[in-house]
Order: structure tokens, then sequence, then C-alpha cells
């Protein structure tokens, strides 16, 4: 992930070297005309990297089945929708993508009825489960190409009760078509053990966000013969970032009226816009070319987020109407962790006999033993600051253009708001939710 890091370690440390040389040549202070010539040179040659890698991303894109992506996002929202019915306050956040991988890499493992629900939940109807491996694989692929600015990686695994060995051709989609590491556990014998090594990949695959997924108190079923665990990663740096010295605190509204001190973030720009009667978005792009960016929408007053559910289920419609103009942003520092069983909103979206005695599985272990989804678990992390976003998620499946002149505008997320970690190319909406208690995470 890091090709230019040692590169740019040699340079660094090359430059005191090269400076005392030319002080015992007697050259007095450094030249300021040769250093301007010098930071316009590496920001060409940074702006050029970062067309090149953007034009690569567009270029992989384009080979792709956008139909894919269009499903993930649906699924997102759908799953949303079910969350908020639980959570209609405070902060509910999570990540159609991993969900997404878990859940096809079940569906891989699947047959008859069991397999169409699984398809109909996902979004799938349009894909055989052979073409959904290959678009899975070919998009994670695509999401991992190096973007300015921004770092997003996406790993899965399989682990399998000891004594177990799953069918050489399941075996050989995951590993081929999704990258799935393959592990070995014991659930029979208390599981603590496995739940700790589980932590660990989950810790070291989101880089510490999310550095437990299983609880060695309360570890799995010992009936568990196999969990698939997905991660997601994300960091962006902001393409503006926001100065430390404009952040300020100020009133944050929650619903139901309590009011919060948060750190408000400040600056200002140009930047895609669009106000209607209904709500106000921005997007706030990441690295020099903007690959991924953050999309902010904020309800007007006297409306919910979840209340722009029809509005967000339609932004496909109204995303281009996004429009760059100039204008400010006042944006809550904040750290989030959101916990949720997918149990019931999945089963709501149709997926039954997957979670009951008869469910069939019985494309993914040798000896074709019963099995049926005994728990879909996912955890996402998001932090936003100053320099920019960092996010984690992890899922554990358990197996029993330029715009006219305009007023400036002020986009001021001063009580609850939505948000999309999404791809710039696909549309793919990596991580999304509500946002109605921003607490700091300085």
């Amino acid at each position: 992930m890091n090709h230019g890091k040692a590169w740019r370690r040699g340079l660094l440390a090359a430059l005191p070297l090269l400076a005392l040389a030319a002080a015992g040549q007697g050259c007095g202070a450094p030249d300021p005309e040769r250093q301007a010539q010098e930071a316009e040179r590496q920001a060409e040659a940074s702006e050029r990297q970062a067309r090149q890698q953007e034009e690569a991303r567009e270029k992989a894109a384009a080979k792709l089945d956008g139909g894919y992506v269009q499903a993930s996002n649906r699924l997102g929202l759908q799953l949303y929708r079910q969350l908020a019915e639980e959570r209609p306050d405070g902060n509910l956040l999570l990540s159609p993508w991993s969900v997404g991988e878990a859940l096809g890499m079940a569906w891989q493992g699947s047959r008859a009825e069991t397999a169409e629900e699984i398809r109909q939940a996902g979004g799938w109807a349009a894909f055989s489960p052979q073409e959904a491996a290959r678009q899975a694989g070919g998009w994670r692929s695509y999401l991992e190409l190096p973007s300015d600015g921004a770092r997003l990686s996406v790993a899965n695994s399989l682990w399998v009760q000891q004594g177990r060995e799953p069918l050489p051709s399941y075996r050989k989609t995951l590993e081929a078509d999704y990258g799935a590491e393959l592990e070995t556990a014991d659930f029979a014998g208390g599981g603590a053990e496995a739940a700790e090594r589980m932590n660990r990949w989950v810790d070291r695959d989101t880089e510490g966000m999310i550095p437990q997924i299983v609880d060695s108190s309360e570890p799995l079923d010992p009936e568990t013969l196999a969990v698939l665990l997905n991660t997601v990663y994300f960091k962006g740096g902001w393409q503006d970032e926001f100065d430390p010295a404009r952040t300020e605190q100020a009133a944050f509204a929650m619903d139901g009226g309590e009011r919060l001190d948060v750190a408000m973030m400040q600056r200002g720009g140009s930047y895609p816009h669009l106000r209607t009667e209904r709500f106000e978005a921005v997007r706030l792009p990441y690295g020099l070319k903007g690959g991924y960016r953050l999309l902010l929408v904020l309800p007007a007053r006297g409306l919910g987020v979840d209340d722009l559910l029809p509005d967000l289920e339609r932004y496909e419609e109204w995303q281009d109407e996004l429009q760059a103009k100039a204008g400010s942003v006042a944006l809550p520092r904040f750290k989030a962790a959101v916990r949720s069983v997918l149990n019931e909103p999945l089963r709501q979206l149709g997926m039954r006999q997957a979670f009951a005695p008869g469910a069939d599985f019985g494309g993914m272990l040798e000896g074709s033993p019963d099995l049926q989804l005994s728990l879909v678990l996912q955890q996402v992390v998001l932090e936003v600051n100053e320099k920019g976003t960092e996010a984690a998620a992890a899922t554990l499946m358990a197996e029993g253009g330029a715009a006219p002149p305009s007023d400036p505008f002020e986009f001021r997320a001063d009580r609850p708001f939505f948000l999309a970690i999404e791809d710039g190319v696909s549309g793919a909406w990596l991580f999304l939710g509500r946002i109605g208690r921003p607490a700091d995470g300085a």
C-alpha cells in the first residue's frame, strides 16, 4: 500500500546532507526563487501522478458492471432503514460493502431456496453466483488501486472448526474471487482461543481501529462450524485541511432537544453543493483529485435524517445537481463506534430460511453438515478530524463541473446529519450512516 514510502524517506534523509554541502561551499541563505521553483516542480509531479492514478481507476471501473455497486448501495440503505427502526436517534453507521462481501461469501456456499433468498436480499438478481464472484473480485481489486490522499483495503477470511474442511470448489471461489484467507479454529473447545485469533486478524486489517469483534469472555456458540469475516479500512486526507486554529466549541442540537457542546471545524472553499426544500448536501474531496469524497446531507429544519431516506434512495437522480460553489463548511470533529447485529434486518429483507433449521449451505463444507446462520454482526468505527477521515468496518457471519456565479453557501452541520464515504468513480458508498451524537475523538 505504501510503495513510495521508502523513496520519500531516502529523499528526506538526503536533504540535510545537501544543505551541509552547500553551506560548506559558502552559498549562504537558501535561494527563495530556487525554492519556489522546486516547490512548483514537486506540485506538478504530484498533480501528474494523481491524474494518472485516477485515469487508471476510471479504466479499471469501466471494465466492471456498475450494477454490482448499485446493488451494494441499495443494500446499505435497506439495512439502514431496518436498523433506524431500532435506533431512531444517536449514531448509526454501517458499511454496505463489508456486509456485501460477507453475504456474498455465504451465498457462494448456499443452495436452493436459501441461495435464492440471499441472492434477492443482496440485490444480485441480475447475477449468477459465478458472475457475482467475479464482480466481487474485480471491484475489490479496483477499490485497492492507489488514489492520491486516500487508502482503502478489503480483507476476507473463512474460519472452519477443526476437523472440518471446506469443499474444494468453495475454497477455490473464496481464494480466487474473494481473496479469502482460510483458517481452522476450535469453537467447540470453549472458543476463547478462536475469538482471540479472530480479534487479532480484525485488529491487524483495520490497523487497530477495531481491536475486537468477538468478546473473548463470551465466545461464539460451541456449535459453530464456520465463521466468515470481512474488514474494510479507509483512511483519507482532505484535499483542503481544516485549520485547527479555526476549530471552536459550538452547540449541536440533538434529536429530542438536548444540546451538546462539540468541537466545530470550519473552512471555506469551492465544493459541490446543492440545496433543496428538504435538504442541503455538500461533497468534501480527499486528495488532489477527489478520488474518494465525503458526502454530507443535512435535513431541512423540521425534518430528521431518517425522513430523507426516500431522497437518498433517489441519489443517482440528483447527484449530478451538486455544482461547485464558493462557500463555507462547519463540521463537528468526532469519533463514533457502532456495533450492529444484522440477523433481524436481513430476515426483514427476505433471508428467513438462512437463519432457520433446514437452511441449505451444502456447498460450503465437506460432509454436508446441517448449517444455518446464527449471527451476522458488524462493527464500524469512523473518525473525522481536521486532517481527514479514518474508518473501518468488520462484519462477522457465523454459520452453524463549474457552476454559474451564486451567493456563497453556508453548510453548518449543527444538528443530526447523514454521511457517506463514496468512491468518486463508481459511486460506491463504502460507509454510510447518521451522526446524531458527535463525540470528540481528539
